[in-house]
């Protein structure tokens, strides 16, 4: 019901969901080890675990077990993965092809891996046009922006790649009128006043979008869906995901359990381990998601995924891989999908 969400003692129905995926295929849902109710048999083999090889691994040992004790090993194969799970969704798909289990299609969703080849200059000037659909759609644009969010987007798209792009590549070298021009081209695209652009870096990040675009309203802009709004809290250090206007009604772990308990008959007194860590890290940590606070992550994983696709296309040249990303979500840059899809290079 409008208004409400869940815990606040309002009964909840559960309705048919028109655009389940169900009518064409059986969907598998897999919680790998250190998520929802699974565990380590043994606490000292979590770090076989917890890291982005034995991740990947063992959730393809699982798809074997399951499609061998369902007889589903003539059912064409697709893999999805949200957030982290992108990364997991490539890493599963190299180790199951190196197995010899043809994977049909990737289904990578909310994450951008760094596919192809891209300069961190071009990776930040391809973020500039999430921010500029942030701030159109809260009405900080200047009027010639503000009217028609497919025309700003092109010219926020043409702008980060033809001007934006090649003045990161070369910031320390600008002059200081070039600079001048990067810092209103930044602030006009992203409503943020100029004093709030970095000159030396030229940049403006998604947590300065949030905190300073609605400041004088006073209200924070969700860094998950930018049309939602939350009470801007100052003293807010770090920030908290689990208060995020855009997740704050979905991290919802009754409904899962009721869903396990009473619809699959699955009962367990274990926690049911959520994103975003429940209570600990203490608040004085980022309160980041399992991911953050028990895996091992080492630089370049998401690199490591990207090389782990790569692979997999290539002992597979008939899969096929699907990337969405939401133009609301400041955690992945559109432009940035769009604009990798474009100038991949050929095997």
């Amino acid at each position: 019901p409008a208004g409400s969400k869940p815990g606040d003692g309002t009964r909840w129905t559960i309705e048919p969901n028109p655009g389940s995926w169900l009518e064409t295929t059986d969907l598998v849902f897999v919680d790998p080890i250190g998520t929802g109710y699974s565990r380590p048999t043994r606490a000292e083999y979590g770090a076989e675990f917890y890291q982005t090889r034995g991740d990947a691994e063992s959730v393809a040992e699982f798809i074997r077990v399951y499609r061998t004790r369902f007889d589903a090993l003539d059912a064409p194969l697709f893999l999805a993965g949200e957030s982290y799970g992108v990364t997991r969704a490539a890493g599963v798909a190299a180790a199951l092809e190196t197995r010899g289990t043809e994977v049909r299609g990737v289904i990578l969703l909310g994450l951008a891996l760094p596919l192809g080849s891209m300069s961190p200059a071009m990776q930040t000037a391809l973020g500039l046009p999430s921010l500029a659909v942030a701030a159109f759609t809260n009405g900080k644009l200047a009027p010639d922006l503000q009217r028609d969010l497919a025309a700003t987007m092109k010219q926020a798209e043409s702008w980060a790649t033809a001007v934006y792009a090649g003045a990161l590549a070369r910031r320390d070298s600008l002059g200081a009128a070039e600079r001048d021009s990067i810092v209103r081209g930044v602030s006009r695209f992203t409503g943020l006043d100029p004093a709030l652009v970095d000159r030396k870096t030229l940049t403006v990040d998604r947590m300065q979008l949030g905190n300073y675009l609605l400041r004088r309203e006073g209200k924070f802009i969700g860094q998950y869906d930018t049309r939602m709004l939350g009470p801007l809290d100052t003293t807010q250090v770090p920030y908290d995901p689990t208060k995020d206007p855009s997740l704050q009604n979905l991290l919802d772990d009754v409904t899962v359990l009721r869903y396990l308990r009473t619809e699959l008959g699955y009962r367990s007194d274990l926690r049911y381990q959520v994103p975003f860590g429940g209570g600990y890290p203490p608040p004085t940590a980022f309160r980041g998601d399992c991911m953050s606070v028990k895996w091992k992550r080492v630089p370049g994983d998401s690199v490591a995924g990207e090389r782990a696709l790569e692979q997999a296309i290539r002992l597979n040249p008939t899969l096929r891989v699907l990337s969405g990303c939401g133009i609301y979500d400041l955690l992945c840059d559109y432009y940035g999908n769009v604009w990798s899809a474009s100038h991949l290079e050929e095997a």
